[in-house]
């Protein structure tokens, strides 16, 4: 036998072979469109996070981790190693459960691959749509992993945000890189092995999760760089006998052609979902359908003194939720109706329910020790229980059912089959736009928005260093 690696086509070939196509070719308008809609709101999230209180310990060890200015961290003066840079910026990107998710495969794509691309492209000098079609791939690979698993990873306690976006962003550090098609195999087959996430966060709320960003995205360089510098890795990391879907999944879903059918011909990550609520992406609908109830409940434009007479009368709710989302934002139930921790609290339906009944909002500043504490918002969420939510469209779409049993007999009952800023129900251009500033503008100012907001619309002007420039501001 020839001592040449021995290599068989799979989904990693098909991977490579998509990512020359999209590399040498313009993107699709509805594509480049999309690229950039995620590129602006995932910076957003990034920066606001940037803020929070666990910054400055992500910040101060991506620096103490050395290595040449290469790329910007969002609020470090300045520039460090790229791998790093992403490893920072993709975990303020998941950090506050603000970023998108592709619903149907269950992934917060933007939170790992644009991260690593920015870094790359800021590291080589990136120009024209580079970066774009590099993020463009790279979306594309960490859904169709994510779409191939069907639900399967959180089945086993596994978080596929880290698991599928390490490929995805190996796949854009390796278009930035200019890797060849061997090199790009190799590539995934090493991000294979650096391919790891747990749900076990959701015991005891800690924070982990918000590392899974940016473990992904700084894998992916690695991954990346490596097998540029010649290091081979399997060519079947993703579907091979020993690889991600056996090993992860089960012999049934170990067949890569669910990730390679119809690849560069229709792209999955046209229905990346954007979240108008900070936390768990499961909580929307049941947030949306809590809102419209206190309306109808308290009537419009209702007093805190109003909501508090007319939650008095609710006497139990009822949350109706499909399956796969229970263990995540139901269980264990006693823990959930007395969220440990602000992280906790946004993967906790009683509480988010409780939360919009009483306040008629959930922004990150309601998700607070104060306010898990909140006495009022308590002893609602003791009140939350929940059933199955039958015949739904779920994952293409997360839906979600409230009832309110009141102490007069009578039952409110609102059903929200399609979550907001989900494909059936887009945010507007506008809202993308006003939840960006919103979460940049402390930091980067009205006019540095303003700029990266123009910048994000067309990607192939300017650069990403350029783009970059205002989040190095600290104050």
């Amino acid at each position: 036998m020839s001592s040449a690696v021995q290599r068989s086509a799979g989904a990693s070939d098909a991977l490579a072979r998509f990512a020359l196509r999209v590399g040498e070719e313009a993107l699709d308008t509805r594509v480049a469109r999309k690229v950039g809609t995620h590129l602006l709101d995932v910076l957003g999230v990034a920066t606001v996070a940037a803020r929070q209180p666990f910054a400055p310990g992500v910040r101060s060890v991506a620096a103490g981790l050395g290595g040449p200015a290469e790329a910007s961290a969002i609020g470090l003066a300045t520039r460090i190693a790229a791998p790093n840079a992403a490893l920072a910026n993709g975990t303020f990107a998941h950090g506050v459960d603000y970023d998108d998710t592709h619903l149907a495969a269950i992934v917060h794509p933007s939170a790992t691959v644009i991260p690593a691309a920015l870094a790359v492209a800021e590291e080589t000098d990136a120009r024209g749509g580079a970066l774009a079609r590099a993020c463009a791939a790279g979306l594309e690979t960490a859904v169709r992993i994510g779409l191939a698993a069907e639900g399967g990873f959180h089945e086993r306690g596994f978080h596929p945000t880290p698991i599928c976006g390490v490929f995805g962003a190996a796949m854009a550090a390796g278009m930035l890189y200019r890797l060849k098609a061997s090199e790009m195999v190799s590539s995934l087959g090493l991000a294979a092995s650096m391919a790891a996430g747990l749900l076990e966060f959701l015991t005891d709320g800690t924070s982990a999760k918000r590392l899974h960003g940016g473990w992904g995205a700084h894998g992916g360089i690695i991954a990346a760089r490596l097998a540029r510098a010649g290091l081979s890795g399997p060519a079947g990391g993703i579907d091979g006998r020993f690889g991600l879907l056996r090993t992860h999944l089960g012999d049934a879903a170990a067949d890569g052609t669910r990730i390679s059918r119809d690849l560069g011909e229709s792209w999955e990550m046209l229905d990346i979902a954007l979240k108008p609520y900070p936390c768990c992406h499961f909580l929307h609908a049941f947030l949306d359908a809590a809102r419209a109830l206190r309306e109808e409940l308290c009537g419009p434009g209702a007093t805190a003194a109003d909501a508090r007479a007319a939650i008095a009368r609710i006497e139990r709710i009822e949350c109706l939720v499909p399956p796969l989302a229970v263990p995540i934002v139901c269980e264990p139930l006693a823990t959930k109706r007395v969220p440990q921790t602000p992280y906790d609290a946004q993967f906790s339906l009683p509480f988010a329910v409780a939360l919009m009944l009483v306040r008629g909002r959930a922004t990150l500043d309601d998700f607070t020790p104060e306010s898990i504490r909140d006495a009022g918002l308590l002893d609602l969420a003791a009140r939350v229980g929940y059933g199955e939510y039958r015949g739904s469209d779920f994952a293409r779409s997360f839906p979600g059912r409230v009832r309110l049993h009141l102490a007069d007999g009578r039952l409110l009952d609102r059903d929200q089959p399609d979550n907001r800023g989900g494909p059936g129900s887009p945010l507007s251009a506008a809202e993308v736009e006003a939840k960006f500033r919103a979460n940049a503008e402390p930091l980067v100012g009205e006019a540095g928005a303003s700029r990266i907001v123009s910048m994000a619309a067309d990607l192939d002007t300017g650069s990403a260093r350029e783009l970059m420039a205002p989040f190095a501001r600290t104050g």
